[in-house]
């Protein structure tokens, strides 16, 4: 399970889009994954210090797995089995946006949402706690919101992006997440009031 935020709820500001919002905006990192024990019903951190952590998804033999890391623009493999299990790297870095779910698709491949562009204002900041826990003090209006754009990417288990479908023209935005079946693509999206389909022959997949 990944737990995006220790410090921000939904249920207490106001819903996902304003928590992570908050949470992405200052910056504290205080993301995990929990791996639950469905027999003992227990549970323990298996990942920490995460800016954002947002959504888990395994290989289809169940030998490792990828975590989405919203607030550093990155995906990560952590491996569940083998000579590495317990490990883990980032195989994906310094995306042009905010990864938004990762999920399994077919032949081996995953799909990334990617949910806005990156915040220039953030990226300056990057370094500078101080200002990123300021920028939480303005008026909602002022501070660094989503940008409207589409955006999901596709990539192997090496972290390799073998394909970028993008929509600048705001007919789908804010994208979460994908998933395939043999003949569409289906779009989640955190602020549309539907989901999108999308042949994979007219995207060339």
């Amino acid at each position: 399970l990944s737990d995006a935020s220790m410090r921000f709820s939904p249920a207490v500001y106001g819903g996902t889009l304003q928590a992570s919002l908050l949470d992405i905006n200052e910056h504290q990192a205080t993301g995990r994954i929990v791996e639950y024990d469905i027999e003992s019903g227990e549970s323990r951190t298996i990942m920490q210090g995460l800016s954002f952590a947002n959504g888990v998804a395994l290989d289809a033999s169940e030998q490792f797995m990828l975590v989405a890391e919203t607030g550093r623009y990155r995906v990560w493999k952590y491996w569940l089995s083998g000579p590495r299990a317990g490990q883990s790297e980032v195989i994906v870095a310094n995306l042009p946006g905010f990864p938004d779910n990762v999920h399994l698709g077919l032949d081996g491949r995953f799909w990334v949402g990617l949910t806005s562009p990156r915040s220039t204002l953030l990226d300056q900041y990057s370094n500078r706690p101080f200002l990123r826990q300021m920028t939480q003090r303005l008026p909602e209006f002022l501070r660094p919101g989503v940008i409207k754009y589409g955006h999901v990417i596709i990539i192997d288990g090496q972290g390799q992006i073998t394909h970028s479908l993008q929509d600048p023209n705001e007919r789908y935005a804010a994208t979460t997440g994908a998933w395939e079946t043999p003949s569409y693509v289906y779009v989640s999206s955190l602020t549309e009031p539907v989901l999108a389909r999308y042949q994979k022959s007219r995207l060339g997949l």
